[in-house]
Parts: C-alpha cells; sequence; structure tokens
C-alpha cells in the first residue's frame, strides 16, 4: 500500500511527466486496438460466403511484361472453363464504370460496376431469383443514390 501511495505522489508532483506518460499510454492503446481491428476484419474473419476457405483467384502470369499477377482475360476465363479438371467451378468477374442518366437529370452518376458471368452468384452461394441465360443488373444499397434499395432489373 506504502508503493502505490509514493507512486501516485511521485506522479503529483510532476504533472508534465504524468500527462506525457498517460497521452503515450492511450495513443498506444489506441493505435493497437485499431490495427488489430484491421487485421480481423481483413484477414482473420473468413469471407461471408460458402465455402469461403475454397474460394481462390487465378491470375495469369505476363513474364515477358514483367507482371506476376494479370487479370485472366475472358478469352481464357472460357478456356479454362472447357478445361477444367481441378476446381468445382469457375467463375469470372471484371471491374467497369458505368454513367447512369435518370430522365432529366442534366448529370449522369458515375457508378462502379461488374461484369460477371452467369455463375458467380450461385458458385459464392448467394441465393437469387437471377436466371443465368437473361441479361440483368444486380444493384446494391450504395448504387444509384439513397432513393433505390437492392434491386434486380
Amino acid at each position: 500500500m506504502r508503493k502505490i501511495y509514493y507512486a501516485a505522489r511521485s506522479l503529483l508532483r510532476s504533472p508534465g511527466f504524468t500527462a506525457a506518460a498517460v497521452l503515450t499510454l492511450g495513443l498506444g492503446i489506441g493505435a493497437n486496438t485499431a490495427v488489430f481491428t484491421v487485421v480481423d476484419g481483413v484477414i482473420l474473419r473468413p469471407l461471408p460466403y460458402r465455402d469461403s476457405g475454397r474460394l481462390v483467384m487465378v491470375w495469369d502470369r505476363l513474364i515477358k511484361l514483367g507482371l506476376e499477377q494479370f487479370p485472366v482475360s475472358f478469352a481464357n476465363y472460357y478456356d479454362y472453363l472447357k478445361g477444367n479438371q481441378v476446381f468445382e467451378d469457375i467463375a469470372a468477374f471484371s471491374y467497369t464504370d458505368l454513367n447512369l442518366e435518370a430522365s432529366g437529370e442534366a448529370v449522369p452518376e458515375r457508378l462502379e460496376a461488374m461484369a460477371v458471368s452467369p455463375n458467380l452468384l450461385p458458385l459464392l452461394g448467394v441465393n437469387s431469383t437471377f436466371d443465368g441465360d437473361q441479361d440483368g443488373v444486380l444493384l446494391s444499397n450504395g448504387s444509384g443514390g439513397a432513393d433505390m434499395g437492392p434491386t434486380m432489373a
């Protein structure tokens, strides 16, 4: 008990040191918490898909250009799909940007989009009424402004 009293008295005698120590501890604990939160969300938790531990991403390599990871072209995807003897299924996707123009609005809205193969949603275990034989657009919550919810058009 005497040591705690002596430590408290020493800290009260030097408020500058006390403030610096408390600030340093607070920043250290805060930074540690932030890093752990990111690592937990990105690395430790599984992806929110069925059998997420079995999902893999396939890349092409362009050795002559010095590219170790290059997105697979749709032509190569179809070749891989025909010759597949290893994977349960293969799906493809490609990022793109689109303009959404509402009638009467002068400025179109820029949207991030993905072109996907028809089997991507079933491969991820996502239940959908979308028939892969027809064209369609799947909009997420963040698409098209606040007035649009998740929609299939």
